[in-house]
């Protein structure tokens, strides 16, 4: 068996996910999960503070919920190095229909670039969304998660989604999606047009600048500056 080497001793444990709120029915299982970065990584699952001894993989499964097992739950993450605790996640048991816990957000972009918009809700699985665009559904953006890609300026506008089960539904808020046009008009290339962005448009008395390669430019501009 080889142990840890000197260099991985030395490094703590990360938490790249933790686990998720979960509203369950009765009688279903459910399973809470995290994410761990580091070296000969150990677990210790809470629940409302108090440590499950019997609870030590990466995964916490419940055959069948039962009222006793709502709660909240957290896992501390350990190593030779050090621990960290993930955030805590509710879970519900029973019947409840869908409510948002984040909404999703305003985002600016350029003209080609991707918008994600993301919301987190709750409710009795299973739950249903459908994201919608200036109040028209949009195909196939059924999941928590919208991205769109090499976005164009005409979709700028308003988003939002509806997250449903069989108790009901609820609407998020509407995120607004600002797309900046990128111009299309070609800056000069000329050495006139460069002297007139920067100011130099006539010589002494009012007479025409002709500046056909950089070096002449910069000679006049060094030779005209005040």
């Amino acid at each position: 068996i080889i142990g840890p080497t000197s260099n991985t001793k030395t490094i703590p444990p990360s938490i790249v996910a933790s686990p998720s709120h979960i509203t369950i029915a009765p009688g279903q299982p459910f399973s809470l999960q995290v994410q761990a970065t580091g070296p000969y990584l150990h677990y210790l699952w809470l629940k409302d503070g108090q440590i499950f001894l019997d609870k030590t993989e990466p995964s916490l499964n419940i055959e069948a919920a039962k009222s006793t097992d709502a709660g909240n739950y957290a896992v501390i993450v350990a190593n030779a190095a050090g621990a960290t605790t993930s955030t805590w996640a509710r879970v519900r048991v029973g019947l409840f229909a869908p409510e948002i816990i984040v909404q999703p957000q305003d985002q600016q972009i350029v003209q080609g670039g991707t918008a994600v918009f993301k919301v987190v809700a709750d409710g009795t699985s299973p739950l249903w969304f459908q994201w919608y665009f200036n109040g028209v559904a949009i195909v196939g953006a059924t999941n928590d998660v919208l991205t769109l890609t090499n976005v164009l300026p005409e979709r700028s506008g308003e988003y939002w989604v509806i997250v449903s089960n069989s108790l009901g539904s609820v609407a998020s808020r509407s995120a607004l999606l600002t797309v900046t046009e990128i111009p299309t008009a070609s800056p000069p290339t000329n050495m006139v047009g460069f002297a007139a962005i920067a100011g130099v448009t006539g010589g002494a008395g009012g007479s025409e600048v002709i500046a056909t390669n950089y070096t002449q430019l910069r000679t006049y501009c060094r030779s005209n500056a005040p």
